[in-house]
């Protein structure tokens, strides 16, 4: 117990301390990308490029993993290793994770989950990602040519 004018009263401290590096992610939702439900019959069979819109000051990053789910986020394959920035052909890139199978097709397994990191080394600059495109094709031509 504590001695001076409470003697009920003892003397708390905190202490809070900055870990480095700062960091924070972001994992896009198991059916975000990939949903061609609208379309009955119509399925992913390949993911293709994945492009982004970030910026990255010094001492900053920008990373990025990937894996494929069903509609409930469960995976067979677990995530890629982590990626910085565009990725050309993910399924070349990745071919043990983000090739779709006859299997994972009949289990429904050809949602793109994404999961973004981003880190700052010195807690001052902040990298921001704006957005990013994972394109794909289907088993199915489109139906009316698709404006670029």
């Amino acid at each position: 117990l504590g001695t001076g004018p409470d003697p009920g009263l003892n003397l708390i401290e905190f202490y809070l301390y900055y870990q480095s590096p700062a960091l924070g992610t972001h994992t896009s939702s198991p059916s975000q990308i990939g949903d061609v439900s609208t379309d009955t019959g119509r399925y992913v069979v390949e993911y293709n490029g994945f492009d982004t819109t970030e910026t990255e000051p010094a001492n900053t990053a920008i990373d990025y993993r990937f894996q494929l789910v069903n509609s409930s986020g469960t995976s067979t394959s677990g995530w890629t290793a982590w990626a910085s920035g565009d990725v050309a052909d993910l399924a070349s890139s990745y071919p043990d994770q983000l090739t779709l199978t006859q299997a994972k097709i009949d289990s429904g397994e050809t949602y793109l989950q994404v999961q973004s990191r981003l880190t700052s080394t010195d807690g001052v600059s902040t990298p921001t990602l704006s957005d990013y495109t994972a394109s794909y094709h289907t088993n199915k031509a489109p139906s009316a040519p698709v404006p670029q």
